[in-house]
């Protein structure tokens, strides 16, 4: 079974809400236990659970809705458990349009709600075994710790 870290701003979780359990009607396990109230969510428990949460997930679901690129980054959240799933090499399904520069990598797989199921499956197949952090990271082989992951040097001929 797929398993799904739904991430979205706690202003919606109405919405989360009813993302999941169509989710759970076709078959995926969803990760998110902010979703039913685990823990209190403005704790360091909650951003604890949260971080355990995706690093448990197969694939990241990013709801970034046409009308939140206007308002702002709100729900930061979202944004840190985002980069945290491409630091782990957890592919990320983004439904909703590209609204910031990370949005653009080869790793964020864009979606509309037609074709959500079909993309998380996908997704969650190429996963195979953290290649994906090496290519984040832009490393030959992944490093020794989750805790000792950093972005490589840029180079200066990298820089225009």
């Amino acid at each position: 079974m797929i398993q799904v870290y739904i991430a979205a701003p706690y202003s919606t979780r109405d919405l989360a809400i009813s993302v999941m359990q169509a989710l759970e009607a076709q078959g995926f396990a969803v990760t998110s236990q902010w979703l039913t109230g685990a823990v209190e969510a403005e704790s360091d428990a909650g951003a604890r659970m949260d971080l355990a949460d995706v690093a448990r997930a197969d694939v990241l679901l990013a709801l970034n809705a046409a009308d939140w690129i206007e308002r702002g980054t709100g729900g930061g959240g979202r944004h840190v458990e985002f980069g945290y799933a491409l630091a782990l090499g957890i592919p990320v399904v983004l439904l909703g349009p590209r609204s910031n520069v990370f949005h653009h990598l080869a790793e964020v797989h864009v979606v509309g709600a037609g074709d959500l199921a079909k993309t998380l499956r996908a997704a969650a197949a190429d996963r195979g075994g953290g290649a994906g952090r090496d290519r984040v990271l832009g490393t030959e082989a992944a490093p020794s710790s989750e805790l000792d992951a950093r972005p490589p040097a840029v180079r200066d001929e990298e820089v225009p």
